[in-house]
């Protein structure tokens, strides 16, 4: 482009030249005003070329600029058409707004960026408002006194995000509010893990929820495109980003914690419970169901029926749902096998059982984990009293046991002293019942020999008898006439 521009500016400088020489020559035989009418018509025919030239160099850039801008509004007509009515790798705009909803439906307002002031016990104040950049007053918060607000610890996770929730801090009520900031109340006592964070939060910010975030198997892994989403390493860095490892919990612990995260929508295993093993599905024909309960709401109202249909007015969507043939979408196992017996649809691959895992009430869940860590405290304390009691116990027992081993010391020693006195009095009794025997048998002889004197000495004493009253008879006897 720049050797052509050189080549046409080399060729009227020739012409400009030719051209004067052409006049010098002219002047010899015409007059003067023909000389001049010349070169007037000359300098007339290049400032007409100047202006032709600058003209068209004009119009080839606006048809340029006019070819680029039809092209450009060919782009924009087609993504706004995009936008409108969807394409199979973006979402349409109505998709999008649906999809948002879905997101924010059970959040209900939050505030962020919060400071806190004034930690005092259970109760603490936070300030809601700030300022923007040009000075501008901030918009105020809304909250009305008694608002329940579940309360968050805001940390950088990742620099392109900026802060977000990462440790709770409890469930408060609001006692006193301003525009611009809230004091609140404890409903439920602190733990020690809360205390200590609100210790080392002073100089952080807070986030405020209304309502606690609700679970959902798409939160997680959102940064993820749909050629690494089902990478099980990236959704585990994923997980370990906004779920990282308490310290007091074990490694086993913790695997078990986060590895339903991590298969959550990956292929399901036969150790699956049944509940968490789905089937993924193809429609063959038009469907529609009804996910809206018709029953009026009470105050035992649960978000789902039996049915699995919405009881509460947040939750349900106004109409049947439709379902076209080509859709795919993921059943649970009793509601797939009874539409694909129907023959509504049929097992779609490459991966047919999906494990799907089940999703948490965090407001139910964080009441119950308070319960049962007071629980614990109480049986803690209970297994401590009992220690106490056990160790004291042990101490007596011991000190019982060591009384109880000198006494059986001393009696084993005054065992041996009575056996050998034993020994010896059986000696000594054995010599006496010989001499028994022996005076035993002495006395039966002197005893058999006083029996024959006894019976000696009674004939003796017969005879005598006999003997005297004889001669008594015989003396007192009268004379004989």
């Amino acid at each position: 482009m720049g050797n052509a521009a050189l080549i046409v500016q080399i060729v009227g400088v020739l012409l400009i030249l030719f051209f004067c020489f052409l006049v010098y020559m002219c002047t010899k035989t015409w007059r003067v005003w023909h000389v001049l009418f010349l070169f007037c018509t000359f300098a007339a025919a290049t400032t007409f070329l100047a202006f032709q030239s600058m003209s068209l160099k004009t119009h080839k850039a606006w048809r340029e600029l006019l070819n680029e801008t039809e092209a450009a509004l060919v782009e924009e007509q087609e993504t706004l058409e995009s936008l409108e009515k969807g394409s199979p790798d973006k979402m349409s705009v109505a998709q999008a707004r649906t999809a948002l909803q879905n997101v924010v439906m059970d959040r209900g307002r939050t505030w962020r960026n919060c400071q806190l002031i004034n930690p005092q016990g259970d109760s603490i104040t936070l300030v809601t408002g700030q300022a923007g950049v040009d000075g501008a007053a901030p918009a105020p918060n809304r909250i009305e006194p008694k608002t329940l607000l579940y309360v968050f610890l805001e940390r950088e996770v990742d620099p392109l995000v900026g802060p977000v929730p990462v440790g709770y801090l409890g469930e408060f009520a609001a006692t006193q509010t301003t525009d611009t900031s809230v004091t609140m109340q404890r409903t439920i006592p602190a733990l020690p893990s809360q205390n200590a964070m609100l210790q080392q939060g002073v100089n952080a910010t807070w986030s405020l929820y209304e309502l606690l975030p609700v679970d959902g198997h798409e939160w997680w892994f959102a940064d993820l495109d749909e050629a690494t989403r089902d990478d099980k390493q990236l959704r585990r860095e994923e997980i370990t980003k906004v779920m990282p490892k308490p310290p007091q919990m074990s490694n086993e612990a913790y695997e078990a914690m986060i590895m339903p995260y991590i298969r959550d929508g990956l292929e399901a295993t036969d150790a699956d419970p049944p509940e968490n093993h789905w089937v993924r599905v193809k429609f063959k024909r038009n469907h529609v169901v009804d996910v809206d309960s018709q029953a009026p709401p009470t105050l035992d109202s649960r978000y789902f029926d039996e049915e699995g249909r919405a009881e509460i007015a947040r939750l349900k969507m106004g109409e049947p749902v439709e379902f076209e043939i080509g859709d795919v979408v993921i059943l649970d196992n009793t509601t797939a096998k009874d539409w694909i017996g129907q023959g509504i649809c049929a097992e779609e691959g490459p991966i047919v059982d999906v494990y799907m895992r089940s999703l948490y009430d965090y407001e139910y869940l964080f009441r119950e984990i308070y319960n049962r860590i007071v629980l614990l405290n109480e049986a803690e304390q209970l297994v401590a009293r009992n220690q106490a009691t056990l160790n004291v116990t042990v101490t007596t027992t011991e000190s019982d046991i060591a009384y109880r081993a000198a006494e059986k010391e001393k009696l084993e020693a005054d065992l041996a002293g009575f056996r050998e006195e034993l020994n010896a009095i059986s000696r000594y009794a054995s010599a006496l019942e010989a001499k028994l025997s022996e005076v035993k048998e002495r006395a039966r002889v002197y005893f058999a020999k006083n029996n024959q004197m006894e019976a000696y000495l009674d004939e003796m004493t017969k005879k005598l008898t006999d003997e005297i009253d004889a001669r008594t008879r015989a003396a007192t006897a009268p004379p004989s006439t």
